[in-house]
């Protein structure tokens, strides 16, 4: 199957600092069909993690007008707001990929009722066994049931497809994440960079002061605010049907986020910016060709973070 890959720079206009051993590389914003249990973050050790002994946590939030404005807790809000993943099992290595997320473990979902490329750690091809620290199944229980490790209720998708108001995925070291408690990395993804007005209405609370924590990395500075969406720490990277990219919607798009990070000095030397792989095409008559998606496709392509 021919990959499409669109190229859209992220402006580096902050200090590029993140001390983490965590860093976000991508994000299957997009999978094909319906998207429970599809969806993944793709995330890179900077040192090598042994999870029993050194546990984090990942976190979406999702932010809409309806839910009101965002209160004190942040990160820790839970129900259909933020959702939790604690990593306390499995290892990786030094400059090695592992996922989070749903519990499919398909590349780019299913495409026309056939499954794509299996990237679980018992696939078929050995190349295409992927390193999933934690999954969870966050679509099918009763109204008010918590389904994420300590906080997060069901939802359909993890990453709502397209909408204007921002979504967010943090990195924690520990699991037990609250109001005071900073991320040691952290993005957004949104239909525009800065956000709009009315994402930062539905993504922070300037009457009360709270939202969500950010840290120094290369797209967020805490010299001015310590939250999102407030002062200057408004980028955020783009879905893939957002103006100015253009990809069509269930067509699984993974957005991978390319840049270097120099672990000696603790920085990001280039900064994270977007590369939009198109892993489905619906020209292609032979639509099996999902069934040979490798997962070198998100790993070795042109535009992944690398370390140095």
């Amino acid at each position: 199957m021919r990959l499409k890959f669109g190229v859209l720079i992220a402006s580096a206009m902050l200090a590029f600092q993140a001390k983490s051993q965590i860093i976000i590389t991508g994000v299957m914003v997009d999978p094909s069909g319906a998207d429970a249990g599809y969806e993944y973050v793709q995330l890179m050790a900077t040192k090598d993690i042994d999870f029993s002994q050194t546990p984090f946590a990942m976190v979406r939030c999702m932010n809409t007008t309806s839910f009101g404005p965002i209160g004190a807790e942040g990160w820790a809000t839970g129900g259909e707001r933020t959702f939790k993943f604690n990593l306390t099992k499995g290892k990786v290595s030094k400059g090695a990929f592992f996922y989070v997320g749903g519990e499919k473990k398909r590349i780019a979902g299913y495409w026309q009722g056939i499954q794509s490329s299996d990237i679980s750690e018992k696939a078929e091809l050995v190349e295409n066994r992927a390193n999933w620290i934690r999954t969870l199944k966050y679509k099918g229980e009763p109204d008010g049931i918590v389904v994420g490790d300590g906080f997060g209720e069901k939802t359909n998708g993890l990453i709502p497809n397209g909408k204007s108001h921002p979504v967010g995925i943090a990195v924690f070291a520990g699991t037990d994440v609250n109001a005071n408690t900073v991320p040691v990395d952290v993005i957004f993804i949104a239909t525009a960079n800065p956000i709009s007005n009315t994402a930062r209405i539905a993504s922070y609370n300037p009457a009360q002061g709270v939202g969500y924590l950010v840290p120094d990395n290369d797209m967020y500075s805490t010299k001015k605010s310590k939250f999102f969406a407030d002062a200057t720490n408004t980028s955020a990277f783009l879905y893939p049907n957002a103006t100015g990219v253009g990809l069509a919607l269930d067509l699984g798009a993974f957005l991978m986020l390319g840049g270097v990070y120099n672990v000696a000095k603790q920085k990001w030397d280039k900064p994270r910016s977007t590369n939009y792989v198109q892993l489905c095409n619906d020209k292609v008559a032979d639509v099996s060709s999902i069934t040979k998606l490798k997962l070198a496709d998100i790993e070795k392509a042109a535009g992944v973070t690398v370390l140095k």
